[in-house]
């Protein structure tokens, strides 16, 4: 008998279902209780399990009789962001006491500690300030799951760095997406007037206001559009990303993300700073064009040409 896998509680790019899938296809028993929605809206993101428009407290009760009827079935519970299923991390302990395997899932502002990225990255530190209150508390939620969950798992090794020391093992599993969802659409070199796009997440950490500089600078010698989209649902980003020729992903952390994965299945040149500290876990064959907050001029200006 395989055994049964739960994920939990939210949709963090659409990795909790994209994973769930790929559990089922290779013969495992796996489910996703999305209870916690983000504005990226994928395709299925929203709570399957549950009726979101119900009110509180009856969505509570139903959220905690679901949780109960799921959990009680299940051998492993992979959860995501330092997120359980109460508040607090409070139901670790009972879960543990049930012989429940766990997992925690870590995806980077949940985990990011600045004190030490600013060691290995120069353009967080002149871009970014310490806010050392803020570190202590994502500090203590991290120690607090690792007293209980040994395992946790992160994409690359620059999230890795900040768990060392917490966890017994960290785990790196890089970022999945089904690029069967994405079928490539290459930009045409015979295209006058090329279009450059940058949709970023979360805007403090991925530099768009140097992006913006740059593409001003640009336009002034070369005939090119640029569109900047923020927090914008899924399916616009599909759409954008198939019109682009040109996609910038983030220049301050030194790694990649979904978005870029997206825009590679598609068929576009990625640009995306890339951290020559964490470049070991990456195939050598990686297409992006690495640039950062100094050369990005430089590096987009062939592209466009």
């Amino acid at each position: 008998m395989s055994l049964q896998v739960l994920h939990l509680p939210t949709n963090i790019a659409n990795q909790t279902e994209t994973l769930v899938a790929g559990l089922r296809q290779h013969g495992w028993k796996a489910d996703a209780l999305i209870y916690r929605s983000s504005f990226f809206a994928y395709p299925g993101s929203s709570p399957g399990l549950l009726d979101r428009h119900q009110k509180w407290p009856a969505r509570g009760r139903t959220i905690f009789k679901t949780f109960l009827n799921l959990s009680r079935r299940c051998d492993i519970l992979h959860f995501y962001s330092g997120q359980t299923f109460l508040p607090g991390n409070k139901d670790l302990f009972l879960l543990k006491m049930a012989g429940r395997k766990m997992l925690m899932h870590y995806w980077g502002t949940d985990i990011r500690l600045y004190s030490q990225a600013f060691k290995k990255n120069q353009f967080l530190s002149r871009s970014l300030t310490l806010n050392l209150k803020r570190e202590r508390r994502r500090m203590a939620r991290i120690r607090r799951v690792a007293k209980i969950i040994p395992t946790a798992l992160v994409a690359d090794l620059e999230l890795k760095s900040y768990l060392q020391g917490f966890f017994k093992k960290v785990i790196l599993l890089p970022q999945a997406i089904d690029t069967s969802q994405y079928p490539p659409s290459f930009p045409s070199p015979a295209k006058t007037r090329p279009l450059i796009i940058h949709v970023p997440s979360f805007q403090l950490v991925k530099g768009p206001e140097y992006i913006l500089r740059a593409i001003e600078n640009l336009k002034l010698k070369h005939d090119f559009d640029f569109c900047l989209l923020s927090r914008v649902p899924h399916e616009k980003v599909r759409s954008i990303i198939n019109e682009a020729d040109i996609v910038i992903d983030q220049l301050l952390l030194g790694t990649f993300g979904i978005f870029a994965l997206e825009a590679m299945a598609s068929g576009k040149p990625v640009v995306c700073y890339l951290n020559d500290a964490y470049r070991q876990s990456y195939p050598d064959s990686l297409p992006i064009v690495s640039a950062n907050l100094d050369n990005l001029e430089t590096v987009l200006e062939p592209l466009i040409s």
